[in-house]
């Protein structure tokens, strides 16, 4: 998937996590960020957007055990 200038590998379960509220002076600016080993969405348009992706690259069953995870 594509996100911006960036491309990311994902797992079923990995679509990232939402945080409008993450630090820029830390973290850096931007709707996208890496924070350890996750990758973490500011901007709630973008997290849909590769939540609607996983939707539509994966199985219903996987997307139902997996979204609480999201």
């Amino acid at each position: 998937m594509s996100y911006g200038s960036r491309e990311q590998t994902r797992t079923d379960h990995d679509v990232g996590f939402f945080d409008p509220f993450l630090d820029e002076k830390e973290l850096g600016k931007g709707d996208l960020v890496d924070k350890g080993n996750e990758i973490y969405f500011r901007s709630v348009h973008a997290f849909i957007d590769a939540a609607e992706n996983a939707a539509y690259s994966k199985p219903s069953t996987t997307i139902r055990q997996n979204l609480d995870k999201w």
